[in-house]
């Protein structure tokens, strides 16, 4: 660390010519200091002016003297001759700044602080300062600066923002403020540590102790479930435990109160000295009824050696206590009372002695939920020191961690709860002869959970542990014992666990100067339910940010409201920050038009839902990162864990709010909009969704709907503009407990993830309204991994079940694990790696699957290829493939379920190439199939299509609703729960045919389509019609036919069957069914992944414009006359059941993510370069030579190397010269001049 005095000599870069004002109402301040500030006649607040002539310059040379930010014109804030009425500002005093004041010692509580433009209030540097500046408000019109980026603040400065509500309001920033207004300057720059990185071992809790001195759960004092205390004494030489006890002095029993206060008061006696004692509250800890004296005296002269001293006595009811003591020794002695922490009406006190010399370490703790009087846990550990404070290997460096700082070590389960906060311990202990590495460390404290350290088969699970202490806070005091609001409100604090919501907030608006916020910690800020958007940073409509501001290095702790919010605000670096305990979003772009910004490197974990009018956006889908522009980066961050989501993405069709009249986006134009960056990220412990990918913002902060409409193009405004794909890559998702992704898309490419743990690892749909697919590709499955987690505890109804592993849905031990979730599609997966789907008594489990209560139709194109399995497929062993009925555990029997199906080209998951997996269904599967037993789904040779019936009226089709018979089988028809239109699976080729009918009347007008058709591949379909019927024809693919006329009508369905032409039909009258031949013309190509090739699907419109509609189940008139039999002859073998052994033990390289190292080499870098290059424009001139241009954004602040714009050739050939005669002359103009020539 820097070395500085404690008082730099100043530089002197200007020099002011000051003159001193004062403003004053009709009364002098008192000179004795007190009151307040007040004034004694008016109860006007005094008001201090500073002015100045000249604002102070920052150099910006990168050879600086520390500190190169103090003019010598600074004046002394401590000098009373700085201010007009030779008095220091006080209690109350609102002060108003002029000219350069330095802050050089900590202020009274003022009314407030405004930095007027040429004003600038500065921090004293040093190495040893502490500095406190208590204030209401401090509007920055100036400059408020703590440090520069050359010379960061080495000392301690906290900003607190004091006051209730309604105090004091602000018309621009509210209440309780830092705000920075146009032109105001805000430069906070504290030291620069080592965010965060990532364990290198797994953290195992003292459980696993093989040796512990004494353990309280281990003991019979840890069954005590009474009130009162519980003791224990322990000599600390040789670990021996000398006694423990319960007493129960919290009793309301005469009985036991006597009794016990005599055993503890004998027992506090008797504790020899140089013995450790630790004594813990249990429930009630003092007796409501009884004098508590003689025990508050025993208590304390076993602990302090003398009365009077503990903080017992003032213990209210509800709070715990804890303390050790060494007996005789009262300098040891240490004690805590445990109020409200971080979540609601859960009490928490802990306390740790180390005593390194003699190699014994000692802990105690008490909890409990003042909400249900029966939660109670206390707990005390003695054991080595060596083993109670083991040296940890993490994966980056960590020079920067300090002993006694707090640190973070995220979950790594299912339940983000399992985060804990510890101390970090001496690293270097010479009596131990323990000695850390740069990348180690050493922890105090008991933690009680299992914190994972391994990379499982390419999916990085090692905790995160992030340092949580700056040396610039920014925190908030005086707030309301309770929330600000009706009841309702006060309500939704306790849910969301906020004891005290009216904290602070840094608002920075249009026309700022710098906003540069980097190694701060923001404590206790956010405002619940006020006027004003109050969060701990908001930019509101700051505009372009380039070179004038960023966000990074900090810490973000106990937020009552979100993290750092974005209003019509680009181009801003968010990085490094570290965020935990927040309440709603973290990381929030407001209105859908913030553009350009950054995040990189950030760690949220504990975002905590709201309960609010605004319950779809913030309850539910409360996200650590929700994204609502697709230009945005979004690298190398974790989403650890939260009540709802990790990362969301949901873009309105334009910007809301004051952002929509700005030109920021066009209608649409997001959807169309390939994200910018999404690389490198993890999500893990998050109760939803690791990544949410299915929404679209549809009202301003109040509605989400479930329909992206992704359709990506190059040119975003152009909807006819070539598609171009998304692709995310290298993020690693697992231990989220519904999805580790849902996505919507858009042609996502999700390339290289590595995904784990969950109750489905990635649902992948079709976005309404496009007709690109999605892709998975290079990727990694784990059903269930080495990170088994919390063992679950479950009761069935009639008893406990102890599980070996946590489980992803606690409350239901019967939900299916399922690996890859197809829904509608298609879909394609290639080249990804699937394992540990094991069977279990409890659950079922598959590699590939399909959404359960399916109400969408799965595409026949959906397609698995390169997929490579670590396990056995069986029945024992596991299941590459399983989709259950309506009968097991969480599956169903809807129209969409029964028609689930995927293809396997090359033979990768079935062993059978271009093969199909379907349901087991009469309707779906022939003689040539096999059903595989432990999958419960068919392996068929065939190929298959969809047939899509849709009536097109609503009056119609909201009553009458189709179903289908196969003409081999009629006896087994296919219908279906239809919302809407239905399709209908069908196997392509001759040598199947169909006839559609309906429940209870013909529609009036009946589209039907053919999805996924191939060429040379026909299927006859007829549809019942009245046997009196007046028809018309009409369809447009594959050829224009617009009138029944232009149709090529034939005489039998032989003559269809044999038919080339399209658009052929035949009409049996007398049965009343018109038959069609759906084929497509054109060739499928390689890559060619839509549902019809060229994006042509055969349709066929057919109007009933008159006859009886009544009868519109055919069955009995096509049957026999049109029952044919099963093929045979088949040019694909029937397929019969083989084995299918595990195909790789690991992943490989090439496949997933990995480990990730975000911060492996980080050199506290300020941005990583130029982003990527745009596309080139249209060239200006179509020959003869023009020009194309493109550009790049730089996101580093300090610049970046290399030009951000270049020019190239375009259209060099030579224009076409036309030769020809000149036309004739065109009539004289008008003479210029009427004389003179």
């Amino acid at each position: 660390m820097r070395e500085s005095p404690a008082r730099s000599p100043r530089l002197m870069l200007l020099r002011n010519a000051v003159s001193l004002t004062a403003t004053a109402s009709t009364s002098t301040r008192r000179s004795d200091g007190g009151g307040g500030g007040r004034l004694s006649l008016t109860s006007l607040l005094l008001v201090v002016v500073v002015v100045a002539s000249t604002v102070l310059v920052t150099p910006a040379s990168a050879q600086t003297q520390c500190p190169d930010y103090i003019d010598d014109s600074c004046e002394d804030w401590s000098n009373a001759g700085t201010w007009p009425n030779n008095q220091v500002p006080g209690d109350g005093d609102e002060v108003e700044i002029s000219k350069c004041i330095l802050l050089d010692a900590s202020t009274a509580n003022l009314g407030g602080v405004i930095i007027r433009p040429a004003g600038s209030l500065i921090f004293e540097p040093g190495t040893g300062t502490k500095l406190k500046l208590r204030t209401k408000y401090i509007r920055v019109e100036g400059l408020l600066r703590i440090g520069s980026e050359q010379c960061r603040y080495e000392g301690k400065a906290t900003i607190e923002l004091t006051g209730n509500q309604g105090e004091h309001s602000d018309p621009e920033f509210g209440q309780k403020y830092i705000g920075v207004a146009s032109g105001g300057q805000l430069e906070l720059h504290g030291e620069r540590k080592m965010p965060w990185v990532k364990l290198d071992q797994t953290l195992d809790t003292p459980d696993t102790l093989e040796a512990p001195y004494f353990d309280s759960k281990k003991s019979p004092i840890g069954e005590y479930w009474r009130d009162g205390f519980i003791a224990v004494v322990i000599n600390p030489d040789n670990g021996v435990v000398r006694a423990s006890a319960h007493f129960n002095v919290g009793s309301t029993s005469k009985y036991w109160f006597e009794r016990d206060e005599e055993r503890l008061v004998s027992f506090m006696e008797w504790v020899p000295a140089g013995h450790v004692v630790m004594i813990a509250s249990q429930k009630r800890a003092l007796s409501p009824d009884f004098n508590m004296t003689n025990v508050f005296d025993a208590v304390e002269k076993a602990i302090y050696c003398k009365v009077g001293r503990s903080r017992l006595r003032n213990l209210q009811p509800g709070e715990v206590w804890v303390a050790i003591a060494v007996k005789e020794q009262p300098w040891r002695t240490r004690e805590r009372v445990g109020r409200d922490v971080d979540t609601g009406g859960y009490r928490h006190a802990s306390l740790d002695l180390m005593m390194p010399w003699l190699n014994v370490a000692f802990y105690v703790s008490a909890s409990n939920h003042y909400t249900y009087g029966w939660f109670q846990k206390s707990r005390m550990l003695a054991g080595p020191y060596d083993d109670l404070a083991p040296v940890l290997g993490t994966t980056g460096d960590v020079q920067s961690w300090r002993h006694g700082d707090p640190v973070l070590i995220t979950s790594t389960d299912f339940d983000w709860h399992q985060a804990e906060m510890a101390v970090l311990e001496r690293c270097d202990v010479p009596q131990r002869n323990i000695t850390c590495t740069n990348t180690q460390l050493r922890l105090k404290g008991v933690l009680n959970y299992q914190h994972y350290g391994e990379v499982s088969q390419g999916v990085d699970m090692r905790a995160e542990i992030a340092v949580m202490s700056r040396n610039i806070v920014v925190t908030s005091s005086d707030v309301l014992p309770t929330c600000v609001g009706e009841n309702s409100q006060e309500m939704e604090c306790d849910y969301a666990d906020v004891d005290y919501a009216f904290g602070g907030q840094i608002k920075i608006l249009n026309g700022f100067g710098s906003a540069h916020i980097e190694g701060v910690s923001l404590e206790k800020m956010g405002q619940l339910h006020v006027d004003n958007d109050a969060y701990p940073i908001y930019f509101d409509m700051a505009n372009d940010t380039t070179g004038k501001a960023y966000v990074k290095d900090n810490v973000i702790h106990e937020s009552y409201r979100r993290c750092l919010v974005l209003r019509a605000t680009h181009s801003l670096l968010i990085e490094n920050n570290v965020a935990y305990d927040i309440v709603g979003h973290c990381f929030l772009l407001l209105e859908g038009g913030e553009k350009n910004n950054i995040f990189r490197g950030n760690l949220v974990a504990g975002t905590k839902v709201l309960e609010s009018a605004d319950a779809t956006f913030e309850k539910r889908e409360v996200s650590a990162f929700f994204i609502t522009n697709p230009l945005t980066t979004v690298v190398n961050n974790v989403a650890a864990g939260g009540d709802a989501k990790g990362f969301t993405y949901a873009f309105p069709p334009q910007p809301l709010g004051e952002s929509r009249n700005l030109g920021l986006m066009e209608e649409g134009e997001a959807k169309r909009t390939a994200f910018t960056a999404f690389d490198n990220n993890v999500a893990h412990s998050n109760y939803y969704s690791g990544v949410d990918l299915v929404k679209s913002m549809e009202d301003y902060g109040i509605s989400l709907r479930w329909n992206t409409g992704y359709n990506f193009k190059a040119d975003p405004k152009n909807v006819s503009s070539p598609d171009v794909q998304c692709v995310m890559r290298l993020n690693t998702l697992y231990k989220n407990s519904f999805e580790n992704i849902i996505a919507r898309g858009g042609w996502f490419v999700f390339d290289r993830f590595s995904m784990s743990d969950s109750s489905r690892s990635i649902l992948m749909y079709i976005a309404g309204g496009s007709i690109q697919n999605s892709y998975l590709t290079n990727s990694i499955i784990l059903g269930e991994s080495d990170n088994i987690g919390k063992p679950q505890e479950y009761w069935n109804g009639t008893h406990m079940i102890y599980y070996n592993r946590s489980i992803p849905i606690r409350w239901d031990i019967t939900y299916p694990i399922q690996g890859l979730v197809l829904v509608d599609g298609p879909a394609y997966i290639q080249n990804t790696f699937f394992n540990n789907f094991p069977p279990n008594p409890e659950y079922t489990s598959g590699a590939i699957g399909f959404i359960r209560g399916n109400k969408w139709f799965s595409s026949t194109l959906t397609a698995v290829t390169g997929a490579v399995f670590g396990f056995d497929d069986g029945p024992d062993t596991g299941n590459r493939v399983y989709d259950g009925h309506e009968g097991i555990p969480g599956f169903y029997n809807r129209t969409g379920d029964v028609q689930a199906m995927f293809r396997d080209p090359d033979g990768s998951v079935t062993g059978y190439p271009n093969s199909q997996v379907v349901k087991p269904f009469p309707f779906t599967t022939t003689d040539d199939c096999y059903y595989r037993d432990n999958w419960m789904m068919s392996v068929c040779p065939h190929r298959y299509g969809k047939v899509n019936v849709y009536p097109k009226l609503y009056s119609d089709r909201a009553i009458t609703k189709p179903f289908m018979t196969r003409d081999d089988i009629p006896e087994a028809p296919f219908d279906g729960d239809w919302s809407s239109s239905a399709d209908f699976p069908v196997i392509l080729g001759t040598d199947y045919s169909y006839i559609v009918h309906f429940t209870e009347f013909i529609p009036y007008e009946i589209w039907l389509t053919g999805r996924g058709f191939e060429k040379d591949l026909p299927v006859r379909v007829g549809v019942c019609i009245p046997t009196d019927a007046t028809i018309s024809l009409y369809t447009y693919v594959p050829n224009w036919k617009p009138t029944t006329e232009s149709w090529n009508q034939v005489n039998s369905v032989a003559e269809l069957d044999a038919a080339t032409i399209p658009e052929s039909y035949y009409w049996d009258q007398d049965k009343g069914i018109i038959f069609f031949k759906l084929m497509n013309e054109d060739e499928r190509s390689a890559d060619e992944m839509d549902q019809c090739p060229l994006g042509k699907c055969p349709r066929v419109r057919l109007r009933v414009e008159s006859g009886d509609r009544n009868n519109a189940d055919c069955t009995s008139r096509a049957y026999p006359a049109y029952t044919r039999s099963a093929p045979s002859g088949l040019a694909v073998s029937a397929l019969t059941e083989t084995a299918l052994p595990a195909t790789a033990s690991e992943p490989g390289e090439s496949r997933g993510a990995h480990a990730s190292y975000p911060f492996e080499d980080l050199e506290f870098s300020d941005g990583m370069g130029y982003l990527s290059w745009s596309e080139w424009t249209e060239c200006t001139a179509s020959c003869d030579g023009g020009v194309q241009s493109r550009e790049r954004m730089c996101d580093d602040t300090q610049g970046c190397v290399g030009a951000s714009a270049e020019t190239r050739s375009c259209n060099t050939h030579a224009c076409p010269r036309i030769v020809g005669n000149y036309t004739e002359w065109s009539e004289w103009t008008t003479c210029s001049a009427s004389c003179d020539g």
